[in-house]
């Protein structure tokens, strides 16, 4: 079992240096900090680097103080442990770090994972990596200190849009209910992640949205970020497809955001029977049956009508 192997690697090992992947959100440090405490629990060297730099909203999570970045870390460790990530490169620049451990080790629930480790547990029934964290802190101790719980239950509600996406499994409540009675506030951080943002972020926002356009009877709807566009507040993505998921009618959420590279940067939401994953994977990218994402090396303009003719291809398929 793969559980069993990171348990033994974990125990034969001394020191960890964990990532997770780029454009942080709240499983990807849910889950590598949750996954830091428990080894500096078991007296291991446990340090957590990534390439970006931690989303405002997401500065609540006890530890984030202490990670570092890729150019900031030049020790040698046993084992590199990857967090939420389908493929190494997700984690940019801190991937390098990290495979230069003998051992690699692959936690993740992406259904598109490549099995990039030497060691992998890739488990798409999951509803995220922090609930596997969750079964591996379960595995060394009974009870979860608050600090990890907070961490673990923040990964698996933001990965379940709160608990109201298709991945919020019985495991998933039955381990957020364990959390809940080690101290975690719902409430509390419902509020850190989505009330903290500036009002004049969320006025940005909401012109994206009032430009979002609909396809296919209402079916596909697509948003577009203007280049440059600066939110101060964090990310916001989840944000606005979570206002777009309103929509009756609508199956298919995209937003596109042109980078300053010439690259486009698209979010997939979807509902009922669209796997947008296999959409994602057809432009390099990746993710779960609902929720996927890719970076696109074209203009917006071309990558809206790729996806359109994709979709086309889904709704009209005979």
């Amino acid at each position: 079992m793969p559980l069993e192997k990171i348990v033994r690697v974990i125990r034969d090992n001394k020191s960890f240096i964990l990532t997770s992947h780029k454009n942080l959100e709240g499983d990807a440090l849910g889950s590598e900090l949750a996954l830091m405490f428990l080894l500096q629990r078991l007296k291991k060297k446990a340090v957590v680097v990534d390439e970006d730099p931690v989303p405002v909203n997401y500065r609540f999570l006890p530890g984030t103080d202490k990670i570092k970045r890729p150019l900031h870390l030049k020790q040698n460790f046993d084992v590199g442990v990857f967090l939420d990530c389908a493929n190494s490169q997700r984690a940019g620049k801190a991937a390098e770090l990290v495979k230069q451990s003998e051992i690699t080790v692959n936690i993740d629930h992406h259904i598109s994972n490549n099995h990039f480790g030497s060691v992998n547990w890739v488990s798409s029934r999951s509803s995220s990596a922090a609930e596997m964290v969750y079964y591996l802190y379960k595995k060394f101790f009974k009870k979860i200190d608050y600090n990890s719980a907070l961490c673990i239950y923040t990964g698996i509600a933001t990965d379940t849009g709160f608990f109201s996406y298709s991945n919020a499994s019985a495991s998933a409540y039955e381990a957020a209910a364990d959390l809940v009675g080690c101290g975690v506030s719902p409430n509390y951080v419902y509020g850190e992640v989505y009330n903290a943002f500036a009002f004049r972020d969320i006025v940005s926002l909401t012109k994206v949205i009032s430009r979002a356009e609909s396809y296919f009877k209402n079916r596909l709807i697509v948003a577009q970020c203007p280049l440059g566009l600066k939110i101060e507040s964090g990310d916001m993505t989840d944000f606005l497809l979570s206002v777009l998921r309103n929509s009756k009618e609508a199956e298919i959420f995209i937003l596109l955001r042109p980078l300053d590279n010439g690259r486009v940067k698209i979010n997939f939401r979807s509902r009922k029977r669209v796997d947008v994953n296999k959409i994602a994977s057809a432009l390099g990218g990746g993710g779960h049956k609902n929720s996927a994402g890719a970076v696109v090396n074209d203009s917006v303009l071309n990558v809206r009508k790729r996806l359109l003719d994709l979709f086309k291809k889904e709704f009209y398929r005979g």
